[in-house]
C-alpha cells in the first residue's frame, strides 16, 4: 500500500510540473511584454528566448528578441536573430527592413542597400 501512495505522489508532482510549464506563445510574449515594461529587459530576453526554444517557427518571439537587441544597441545580436526570423519569413517587409537598418547601424551600407532594395520589390510591402 506504500509503494502504491509514494507512485501516486510522485505521478501528482510530475504531472503538476509538466503541466505547469504548458505555455503557449502568447504567454511567453506578453510575460516578456509586462518585463519590458518595468524594465526589466534581462528576464525579457530569458522568457524570450525560452519561447524560442519552445515555439522554434515562432516569426513573432524571434522578431522581438531582435527588437529588444536593436533597442539596446546590441546591433551583432539583432542582426543575428533578425536573420533568423528572415529564414522564417524571408519575404516579409518588416524583417527586410529590420535587418537593413541594422545592416546600416553596423556600417554595412552595401549590404543596407540591397535590403532595401529588395524591400521596395517586397510585395508584402505594398499591401
Amino acid at each position: 500500500m506504500k509503494r502504491i501512495d509514494f507512485i501516486f505522489v510522485i505521478l501528482c508532482l510530475t504531472g503538476s510540473f509538466l503541466w505547469g510549464q504548458n505555455h503557449d506563445e502568447d504567454w511567453f510574449f506578453d510575460e516578456a511584454e509586462k518585463a519590458i515594461e518595468k524594465e526589466n529587459y534581462e528576464y525579457a530576453i530569458s522568457i524570450l528566448e525560452d519561447g524560442r526554444r519552445a515555439y522554434p517557427g515562432s516569426y513573432r518571439i524571434i522578431e522581438k528578441i531582435g527588437d529588444l537587441y536593436f533597442d539596446k544597441d546590441l546591433y551583432s545580436l539583432a542582426l543575428e536573430t533578425y536573420r533568423e526570423g528572415e529564414l522564417l519569413e524571408p519575404d516579409k517587409g518588416s524583417i527586410l527592413y529590420k535587418v537593413g537598418s541594422t545592416l546600416g547601424r553596423l556600417n554595412e551600407n552595401d549590404q543596407a542597400i540591397e535590403y532595401y532594395e529588395r524591400l521596395l520589390d517586397s510585395e508584402k510591402y505594398h499591401k
